[in-house]
């Protein structure tokens, strides 16, 4: 019986965390492992730091890294190694980018690439080597080149797909080569480039993954949710279910009857292709897992996940250090499946939570998670092995003891509150995930105190934990257990909060009509949105504290510029003393203390919209626009991060070309750095607002320059990234939707693209439901069609 089956019928997990890798700064999108007759064996990762790093494998869990190897321009999306020849003992290992080329390395001697590759015209994402001295890649060039690595020539161009050419894989038996498109359709090919066979319509959906099983046979992937088992000539063998979601890898263990599979849902699941079952489901804390990689006999997995750290997953027995690492681990998975659980089914109550003695039933399926309460901890558990494995505690499960309505223009908001939490830390909270004035903290904390019952110290009601905001004044009245906030705006356009009061501010929308429009009247977008609305006297009152006391301060000139601007925003027009004045907010930027930078960001986005911002901006040399881009891409999250996209969103309303492309390519790099789905709403809109305009601008420039064409595909990364995060009836829709619309209608590439990214049209056709507003709506079914 193999061990497959034996785990299958009750045993322990096949695989159990080994090693974390900590190295990268960036995600990392790919892995693989060395050639099993090197001498030293070793694991290679390939991020979106630029980099890959070499972790020497030392016996039982520890990996050294051995050498960071940096030499491309832009992200890495792929990494493969060679087997060993007397020249190189170590093989060699190449690696593919955004930009475009495939490097060559030594990794017995890293200090640099030994080759470069160059001809695709597009991004390389998938490479595989065919032997010691020749490999394969693909493209979203849509195609894939053979190469000599002796001469380093492509030697063959295989040319026939109709969209981006995800995976390839040598079919070492016959000498040929498969290749799988986001077309969705299997090819094969002679290495001479000489098409041999096409397999249309192989999946339901864009084909994302190819590994070898056995000599003839082999395995892909797709956005299907399924992985299939074909013989060499496109015969289907086998089919595996049990994915919730797109599938984007796919791996064979040497020497073994098993197959892994990676993707959207979170999870690594293994297969026995002897049985067909899946016998084992490792959860791993993310919703995405990029590439799986086996190498070295068959103990050993390498998981990359959407994060900076790849996982070693092993069959070896672990030592304290490792049951230490796997417990942490645990943590960490539970904590991820509590925030999907949140996502998917809200607060759940305790007396809901069925308790332990469910988990006497088995699973109905490998994979399937439960949540039981175990004398008043909440536990989550996955069925895996034909057991259910302990994952850890769900913190987040408990319904709050205290649930309040606040009716905020017709939308219910909900205000929660648990025994024992500082009333001023929850209003904070709220006011800060709903945008409202701060002014309302006392107000929403006493209301708090009041109705909950919370009790005070003799001196007075516990103390804000946070500073209150500075700019703000005047107060209300709560009565009730149902608020009704004493302010109101046009419900017909965007409500985009002051960051001191939150005050809403009215953007004006398209009117919806209920009659179709047509899609050459939506896209492209062609009027660039602004940020307009503030307290600018506020801003500039905390300026000037902070200004009092700062090591490098304003000038008189420039405080008297901005007292002008304060003065009347809509009407300054010295552009030149306009041009001085942002020069002096930058500078503050680059020297004040970051907890001072809220007022400099809002008065640098109020002064992108007076009349003088159009001739200023106009004339500004590419330093100060550079020192901008910089200046407002150092925030991760909060306020400053939120004002600094404003900036960024007016900025290219007053001078569509200020921003240069490769300056775009990289605010839109670090945006697919950021976790768009722990954003607050305002955080997010103002990232679809900066988006929108991107699109608007860049879909009139000419796409055949390089650096366009680049800003362009990073646009359309960074919106899926948005898209794919976005809550329900989210009003962020409308302009995230308009930017995808712009791009993807305007060039078959980038549709392509957006094509072949995860969850993309899923989502695009939510956004078509009822609950969205008729232009939304219409939009949304308009992009569902192209991408379709």
């Amino acid at each position: 019986m193999s061990e497959a089956k034996r785990s299958a019928q009750g045993g322990s997990p096949l695989f159990k965390l080994s090693a974390t890798l900590l190295g990268h700064t960036g995600d990392v999108r790919g892995a693989c492992g060395s050639d099993k007759e090197v001498p030293i064996p070793f694991i290679a990762t390939a991020s979106r730091d630029e980099s890959a790093i070499l972790w020497e494998y030392q016996g039982g869990s520890k990996y050294h890294q051995q050498a960071q190897l940096k030499g491309h321009t832009r992200y890495l999306m792929c990494v493969t190694c060679t087997a060993p020849t007397p020249e190189f003992p170590q093989g060699l290992v190449l690696t593919g980018s955004l930009d475009k080329t495939i490097l060559v390395w030594n990794p017995a001697v890293p200090a640099g690439p030994i080759a470069r590759l160059e001809g695709h015209t597009d991004a390389v994402c998938c490479l595989q080597a065919i032997s010691p001295t020749t490999v394969v890649s693909s493209s979203w060039d849509s195609t894939a080149r053979v190469w000599d690595l002796t001469t380093q020539q492509c030697t063959a161009v295989l040319k026939g797909h109709e969209a981006s050419v995800l995976s390839v894989l040598p079919l070492v038996s016959s000498g040929e080569v498969v290749t799988a498109s986001a077309d969705r359709s299997l090819r094969r090919w002679r290495s001479s480039g000489e098409h041999v066979q096409t397999r249309a319509a192989a999946h339901a959906d864009v084909i994302r993954g190819l590994c070898h099983v056995s000599e003839g046979v082999f395995a892909s992937c797709s956005n299907d949710s399924t992985v299939v088992v074909w013989t060499a000539t496109f015969d289907t063998i086998a089919t595996f279910t049990g994915h919730q979601a797109f599938v984007y890898a796919v791996c064979s263990v040497p020497d073994s009857p098993l197959l892994a599979s990676s993707g959207e849902d979170g999870c690594v699941k293994v297969w026995d292709m002897e049985s067909g079952a899946c016998v084992q489901t490792i959860d791993l804390p993310c919703t995405s897992v990029w590439s799986v990689a086996a190498r070295w006999g068959w103990r050993h997995y390498c998981f990359v996940r959407r994060c900076k750290l790849p996982r070693v997953f092993t069959r070896a027995a672990a030592g304290p250090q490792v049951r230490t690492s796997s417990l942490q681990f645990e943590e960490h998975v539970a904590a991820s499946f509590a925030a999907r659980q949140a996502q998917q089914v809200g607060s759940l109550k305790k007396s809901d939570i069925p308790d332990k003695s469910v988990l006497e039933t088995p699973g109905r399926r490998e994979g399937e998670h439960k949540i039981v309460n175990n004398g008043g901890k909440i536990e989550a558990y996955t069925w895996s092995g034909q057991n259910w494995q302990y994952m850890g505690l769900v913190t987040d499960a408990v319904a709050p003891d205290y649930t309040f309505t606040v009716d905020l223009e017709g939308r219910n908001l909900k205000l929660e509150y648990n025994k024992g939490e500082n009333p001023y830390e929850v209003a904070q909270k709220f006011i800060d995930k709903h945008e409202l004035s701060q002014s309302f903290l006392d107000q929403i904390a006493s209301f708090i105190i009041q109705n909950a019952q919370v009790p005070t110290l003799e001196t007075g009601t516990p103390q804000p934990a946070v500073n209150p905001d500075p700019f703000t004044g005047g107060q209300s009245a709560v009565s009730g257990q149902h608020m009704q906030p004493p302010f109101s705006s046009s419900s017909a356009g965007y409500h985009n909060p002051d960051p001191y009061t939150g005050a809403s501010t009215s953007m004006t929308t398209t009117t919806t009509t209920t009659t179709k429009p047509a899609a050459a009247a939506m896209f492209p977008n062609r009027t660039y949105v602004r940020f307009s609305q503030g307290k600018p006297q506020a801003a500039l009152n905390k300026l000037k504290e902070f200004n009092a006391t700062a090591a490098s301060p304003l000038s008189a000139s420039a405080l008297s510029t901005l007292e002008t601007v304060v003065a009347d925003v809509h009407a300054y027009g010295d552009a030149a003393q306009l041009t001085a004045t942002i020069t002096a907010l930058l500078s503050a930027l680059e020297s004040w203390d970051r907890a001072h930078h809220v007022p400099v960001l809002d008065l640098l986005r109020l002064a992108l919209i007076t009349p003088a911002a159009v001739a200023a901006t106009a004339s500004m040399d590419a330093a100060l626009t550079q020192r901008i881009v910089t200046a407002c891409g150092v925030y991760g999250e909060g306020p400053c991060m939120m004002l600094a996209m404003r900036v960024l969103t007016n900025l290219i309303a007053a001078s569509p070309s200020a921003i240069s492309p490769d300056q775009h390519s990289a605010v839109c790099e670090s945006l697919l750095e950021r976790n768009m789905a722990a954003l607050k709403d305002a955080q997010i809109l103002a990232v679809a607002s900066y988006l929108l305009n991107l699109a608007t601008w860049a879909v009139k420039q000419d796409a055949e320059r390089d650096d366009v064409a680049q800003c362009q595909l990073q646009a359309v990364n960074a919106i899926h990234r948005v898209i794919v995060a976005l809550p329900a009836h989210h009003e962020t829709a409308s302009r995230i939707i308009s930017a995808l619309g712009t791009l993807v209608s305007s060039s078959e590439v980038l549709l392509a693209l957006a094509l072949s990214l995860p969850n993309m049209s899923q989502c695009v056709n939510a956004f078509a439901g009822s609950s969205y507003p008729q232009q939304t709506r219409d939009m949304a079914r308009h992009v569902y069609d192209l991408l379709k």
